[in-house]
């Protein structure tokens, strides 16, 4: 019979294992795992069996991973108190290692605890480190690190998924010292296929001989499109982390430069943005039109004229009115289209740009800033386009429109008309500048910070899963939104 995969919080206290276990993927007639017994106790247990034999696919289940596609006949005996999990491909959530490491301790530690663990695993040089930074090896290192936090004097049970791979022989030996001087209390289960790793273990399950794997879904385990299977991390050259240019504070002759560069990517000369423009500063002239024309008829009215007189007022009125209200509307239909258009056409020369360096696909893999850049500062740029880029435009339209029809009406109050012009497009739009920048800015931060948490919660959802931190995770990206939605 069929039994539902997964790792109860209350796990009882029996013994962990698997009894009478059969695995087959939908769609293969030969099943990976067959009539399968064993039990896990205190001490290493090694999954021995070459390549396609289903070692990672029965720690999988171990954990409790989701694998979709995975038919299971036969008992399994669910594992019981903590948990560390090192899968073949390690996800980190946090940007650093400092963080991460915390994280998965639930609580802050000092930094000789923090160099005391590293150190375990050979990577006391990581700890300010980013995590999109990592090469493989060193990714690999800090998630046996994170594993051991999840894990005490009391017990608890490590799973390990070649913890040596990637990384050179004088680690491998780091590595192995540590995890054989575990607490005796501690079940270790470990896929290794090294012989030197594998005689670590204290028993062993032969898995037997390779199935095929061919019809299996490949959703069971993650690419690791950052590494290959390169045996000496310090090959593989870190990639820097990708800066935004719009979410930092614009200063000097750099605020000049970055406007440039954000008016040559919203593109103000194209076709559907000057229609944008067009309707957006009739809509403007129409509404000073409009309260002229209003003013003027409610003064001249207190004076009693005949009420034909006032009539064809009353229709410039209602025209007035009623043309503000139609051009406003194609105005947004316009300056929408554009804009869209415009964050459409960025957003895939950003991505075209990152694909075609190998660095780069790291850090947007990995989270180092490249899907903050990719969605959060092409929308911050969209934004900019309707609410920084059009209204001065069409201010400056209508005011030039002002100036004229003053010149033209009453000349004698054309060195006014400028004076009002000058102070409504220079010193108000200053002060709203002055007292939102800081917020701006910090908004901006937040919803970056909260973004990148969100994709990186999604793509490390399996370790943080298994690991048994999901509501910590859920509560620190609910906190990070908050924030966010306080300073917009």
């Amino acid at each position: 019979a069929a039994v539902p995969v997964g790792r109860p919080e209350n796990a009882d206290d029996g013994a962990s294992g698997a009894e009478g276990l059969t695995l087959r993927f939908e769609g293969s007639e030969a099943p990976i795992v067959e009539d399968l017994t064993f039990t896990l106790s205190p001490g290493i247990t090694a999954l021995r069996g070459p390549s396609g034999s289903g070692k990672s696919t029965l720690m999988g289940l171990l954990a409790g991973v989701p694998q979709p596609g995975l038919h299971i006949d036969g008992a399994v005996r669910p594992l019981s108190g903590p948990l560390g999990w090192v899968p073949q491909h390690p996800e980190p959530l946090m940007d650093t290692v400092r963080e991460e490491l915390a994280f998965y301790a639930e609580s802050p530690l000092e930094d000789q605890a923090l160099l005391g663990l590293l150190a375990a695993v050979d990577g006391s040089h990581l700890l300010e480190k980013s995590t999109g930074e990592l090469s493989p090896g060193e990714l690999r290192r800090v998630a046996l690190a994170r594993a051991l936090l999840r894990t005490g004097p009391a017990g608890g049970t490590l799973l390990l998924d070649e913890p040596t791979a990637h990384v050179d022989e004088n680690t491998s030996a780091v590595i192995r010292r540590t995890v054989r001087n575990l607490p005796s209390t501690v079940t270790v289960v470990l896929i290794a296929h090294d012989d030197e790793t594998a005689r670590l273990a204290d028993r062993t399950v032969d898995l037997g001989s390779a199935r095929s794997l061919a019809t299996a879904p490949h959703t069971a385990h993650t690419p690791n499109r950052a590494g290959g299977n390169n045996p000496d991390p310090r090959e593989t050259s870190p990639s820097a982390p990708v800066r935004s240019g719009l979410a930092e504070p614009m200063m000097g002759h750099g605020a000049v430069r970055t406007a440039l560069r954000a008016l040559s990517l919203v593109r103000p000369w194209s076709p559907r943005f000057l229609a944008a423009l067009a309707f957006g500063t009739g809509s403007s002239v129409f509404a000073v039109a409009l309260t002229a024309l209003s003013g003027w008829l409610i003064v001249r009215a207190s004076e009693q004229p005949p009420i034909l007189y006032l009539l064809a007022a009353i229709v410039g009125v209602r025209f007035f009115g009623i043309g503000r209200s139609l051009l406003r509307y194609c105005e947004r239909l316009w300056l929408h289209e554009s804009i869209l258009q415009t964050a459409d056409a960025v957003r895939l020369r950003l991505w075209h740009a990152l694909l075609g360096r190998a660095e780069s696909w790291r850090s947007l893999s990995r989270g180092s800033g490249g899907i903050e850049r990719l969605v959060g500062d092409i929308d911050e740029l969209r934004d900019t386009a309707a609410r920084a880029v059009f209204p001065p435009l069409t201010a400056v339209l209508t005011g030039l429109a002002a100036i004229c029809t003053t010149a033209l009406l009453l000349p004698e109050a054309i060195l006014w008309q400028i004076f009002a012009v000058v102070t409504g497009l220079l010193a108000a739009p200053a002060a709203a500048l002055l007292a939102e920048r800081s917020a701006g800015a910090a908004g901006i931060r937040l919803r970056a910070a909260s973004l990148a948490q969100t994709t990186g919660l999604l793509r490390a959802s399996r370790d943080v899963a298994v690991n048994g931190l999901t509501a910590g995770a859920l509560n620190r990206l609910a906190r990070l939104e908050s924030r966010a939605a306080r300073e917009s």
